[in-house]
């Protein structure tokens, strides 16, 4: 088996471009998805259509497992992370002020209805004292943390991938906030600790899967 990787750069339009081209190809016997649920999402249906198996590895948005029976993903779907992590919140931390800085990309918004679906579900005391989503290429975390500790927060409930989830650490940590972080599987990489440093220490994740 030769592994052939193309990069869909983030953009749905390359990705159904790639999509297409390996769809057609009799020599792709299946396909392994993007990082992104964006992309993926165009390119599952094109795959499902031309019979070919489609496993996301990381790509988590339910529509791309929707697109048919042959498209797999081997993530938790967003709003089962979501709803897990609000759960873990109220159950095992014990929060009761929850600020959310979430990445403004279906990965945020659907992990983010989840939690707040199952805080109803669940009659849990936890109330909402910040809400921000921020641009993917946004690094600067010093404000939406600044504005979490000014409303009051007792946890803050990340929903980014490792750059910004280091970010949101070293600014807690540097303004020496004691407000623990909760994060998803975004946060999952080596990265974030030769980001974060000391200020990862301490942070929760959602994920069903450790990398090494």
């Amino acid at each position: 088996v030769e592994l052939v990787d193309f990069d869909d750069k983030l953009d749905t339009k390359e990705a159904a471009n790639i999509a297409e081209n390996l769809a057609s190809d009799d020599s792709i016997a299946a396909v392994v998805s993007g990082s992104y649920s964006g992309p993926t999402k165009v390119a599952a249906p094109i795959f499902q259509d031309a019979g070919k198996l489609m496993v996301s590895a990381y790509a988590v948005h339910p529509d791309v497992v929707n697109a048919g029976d042959l498209i797999f993903s081997q993530s938790f779907p967003q709003k089962l992370q979501g709803a897990a992590a609000a759960y873990y919140a109220t159950n095992e931390l014990k929060a009761k002020k929850v600020a959310i800085i979430s990445v403004d990309l279906d990965f945020g918004s659907a992990q983010v209805e989840g939690f707040k679906e199952e805080l109803k579900k669940i009659n849990s005391p936890i109330e909402i004292v910040y809400e921000q989503a921020i641009d993917i290429s946004d690094n600067d975390m010093s404000s939406p943390v600044t504005a979490a500790a000014a409303a009051g927060a007792d946890l803050i409930y990340s929903v980014n991938y490792y750059e910004q989830a280091a970010q949101v650490l070293r600014e807690v940590g540097q303004k020496k906030l004691d407000i623990p972080v909760l994060g998803c599987e975004g946060a999952d990489s080596f990265e974030l600790l030769n980001i974060a440093g000391e200020y990862a220490d301490g942070l929760y994740i959602t994920t069903n899967m450790n990398r090494d």
